[in-house]
């Protein structure tokens, strides 16, 4: 009886050790997956912020020749 028993422990313990090791492996790669989107959606936030400080410098360019024009007009 114990023999028999302990070769479904030894059967089972070895199936749940792959499993277990087959859900890591597919975890690591899901969280891998989630690191590089975050990379890139840091990336793209990056540019997005660089875009929007040239088009306020732009905006702020514009405003200052406005001045200058109104003040050579008047």
């Amino acid at each position: 009886m114990k023999i028999r028993l302990m070769k479904y422990i030894k059967k089972y313990s070895t199936m749940i050790m792959v499993c277990s090791l087959c859900l890591n492996a597919a975890f690591i790669a899901i969280i891998d997956g989630m690191r590089d989107s975050a990379e890139q959606a840091f990336d793209q936030l990056i540019i997005a912020e660089s875009k929007m400080s040239d088009i306020k410098h732009d905006l702020e360019d514009l405003k200052a020749e406005q001045e200058v024009e109104q003040a050579e007009a008047k």
